[in-house]
């Protein structure tokens, strides 16, 4: 008798029934089957590059910021399905990412030099004793909340909503609400 211990390999299957033997089965690693990437004439992610069109890169930049297929079918003159097929291709993905990296550069290098300059300020206005204690105080606290965050708000209500009443009861209570703001004058 066999010891069904015996018969189940390491990664399971049978070890006796080559159809069911992952082990098996199993061709050996040959290191040529497998390519780098490389951007070729052929190359997938290039071939599209080179009939790139006028419209492709305003797709591009539509779709960066935030527009639709439709809307971007309907500014280029084309069909939906086209665009949605640009937008599949290996090479225009590549582009939409060089165009995201490279679009916000400018002003993100902006914001960071002037960044020390404004910090400084914000301590020179709440440092500076001739100043309104308001301004000193905006000062300070925008300093605290550009260092650790804003804090959290809470927002207590008065009125405690009861999940449990019919529709008709709270039409009811809705109804009884109004009418006080009849009587108060306030509606």
């Amino acid at each position: 008798m066999i010891d069904p211990l015996k018969v189940i390999g390491p990664n399971g299957g049978n070890l006796f029934d080559d159809r069911l033997n992952a082990e098996r089965r199993r061709a050996d690693f040959n290191g040529g089957e497998t390519t780098l990437h490389r951007f070729e004439r052929n190359d997938v992610a290039s071939r599209g590059l080179k009939n790139e069109q006028a419209w492709h890169r305003m797709a591009a930049y539509m779709l960066l910021a935030g527009r639709t297929n439709s809307e971007i079918a309907l500014a280029a003159n084309c069909s939906i399905v086209e665009v949605s097929q640009l937008r599949s291709q290996q090479w225009f993905q590549q582009l939409l990412g060089t165009i995201a990296a490279n679009e916000g550069e400018a002003v993100i290098g902006a914001v960071m030099s002037e960044a020390l300059a404004s910090v400084e300020t914000l301590v020179e206005l709440r440092d500076d004793l001739n100043q309104r204690g308001a301004t000193r105080l905006g000062a300070a606290l925008a300093l605290i909340e550009h260092a650790v965050g804003r804090p959290v708000q809470k927002t207590l209500t008065a009125k405690v909503h009861n999940p449990y009443r019919t529709p008709q009861e709270e039409y009811a209570e809705l109804k009884q609400e109004l009418e006080g703001l009849k009587n108060a004058g306030r509606l």
